[in-house]
């Protein structure tokens, strides 16, 4: 498990757990993962609700991906896998 927070304008390089799904849950803020499909790259935007839905997002093993803050304010996640 790993708090970390994403400054905003910060565009991460992209990564891959071969071995283990990535479960991401915005505590404060929003940012977006960006997910490699076979159609290109897919951005799901969450941390923007209160619900549980609006704040968790899940990427499963061996899926490209990369997180962002694209907006103005910086964006604090707990990750796990």
């Amino acid at each position: 498990v790993r708090v970390a927070v994403i400054r905003s304008g910060f565009d991460g390089g992209n990564e891959r757990h071969a071995n283990s799904t990535q479960y991401l849950y915005a505590l404060e803020g929003t940012g977006e993962t960006h997910v490699k499909t076979g159609d290109g790259w897919r951005v799901d935007k969450y941390g923007q609700g209160s619900s549980l839905e609006d704040r968790f997002h899940v990427v499963p093993e061996g899926i490209w991906h990369k997180s962002a803050a694209p907006g103005k304010t910086d964006w604090t996640v707990i990750a796990f896998h």
